[in-house]
């Protein structure tokens, strides 16, 4: 296969440490000329060859153990996915390589202990889109300052509650526009009132949000003098749920009574989206008819979700 490689466009090494091992040695330091795309989950102790930027020239998309992003790349990189571990020396070090900060989407993954690293000490100009699915999301939320942030997709662990990520970080996330929510099961619903409303008051310009269905119920309590939790986002006008079809089917008890308080306040109609874990057709067409009333035409959607939806940037 070695003479094919100024054909690759996509390279993946799996976890198989003898196999990449063999792969790695004889691969030596060739060059690929047209690969975009490369992923390498096992933890390196050191920097492949092949890692040098004179040897991947097109390289735009890079998944790597932080241990292995300390080097140089190309200055085509726009998108890193991180994976963590125990060494928070190398995660100011990788972010600080120059060629990173031309970096359009960053992606974390993994374990992050609670070390402490200077706030603010890493500045990433161009990002627009941030993912986290770590166990610690507060020292990253401190340490990274990306004033273009747009789109956050953020997976809560059972290590962090919602409060301590969210909570003081509001100066930080004023761009962000979209957000997509996965919030772990079982959590106290002190956290998730308390969680919750930090994340609105944090994302104040939020316009899209994407929530699982088993959550929707702190976002519609206590309704007080006219307003929901939900109603801090004052700029939104996409709104999708996402579940199985039996929670769909009671989500219209939270969501009826919020759009109707909408449109008699002269609120702007939403778009409005259920993402369906199984038969779609399975939806109560009553709860449909109850929330259609308070959509345009076209802007109520029911889809089937997709194998690896939450994976997705």
């Amino acid at each position: 296969m070695i003479p094919t490689v100024h054909r690759w466009r996509s390279l993946a090494i799996t976890n198989d440490f003898e196999m990449c091992k063999v792969a790695v040695t004889r691969l030596g330091h060739p060059v690929f000329p047209l690969l975009t795309h490369l992923s390498i989950s096992r933890n390196w102790t050191h920097h492949p060859k092949f890692f040098h930027p004179e040897c991947v020239p097109a390289l735009k998309h890079l998944e790597a153990c932080i241990t292995v992003v300390t080097h140089e790349f190309p200055p085509t990189l726009e998108e890193l996915t991180i994976g963590c571990s125990d060494f928070p020396e190398a995660i100011p070090r990788s972010l600080r390589i120059p060629s990173v900060q031309g970096l359009k989407t960053l992606s974390f993954r993994g374990q992050t202990n609670l070390w402490q690293i200077q706030h603010d000490s890493i500045h990433l100009p161009l990002i627009t889109r941030l993912s986290f699915d770590v166990s610690y999301t507060e020292p990253l939320l401190h340490v990274l300052l990306i004033p273009n942030l747009t789109h956050i997709n953020y997976q809560q662990r059972h290590d962090e509650t919602l409060f301590t990520a969210f909570n003081g970080i509001s100066s930080k996330w004023e761009t962000v526009r979209e957000l997509r929510l996965k919030i772990a099961l079982h959590r106290t619903r002190e956290d998730y009132h308390a969680g919750l409303t930090a994340l609105c008051l944090a994302t104040p310009k939020v316009q899209s949000v994407e929530i699982m269905v088993q959550h929707l119920d702190e976002l519609f309590k206590d309704c007080r003098q006219a307003q929901y939790p939900i109603d801090r986002w004052v700029h939104l006008e996409k709104f999708t749920v996402i579940g199985g079809v039996h929670h769909l089917n009671e989500a219209g008890r939270y969501i009826v009574p919020w759009l109707q308080q909408r449109r008699d306040m002269g609120k702007s109609a939403l778009k409005l989206s259920f993402l369906v874990k199984g038969d779609k057709a399975q939806l109560q067409t009553i709860v449909l008819d109850d929330i259609g009333q308070y959509c345009d035409r076209g802007d109520l959607r029911v889809e089937e979700t997709i194998a690896g939806y939450w994976a997705a940037s």
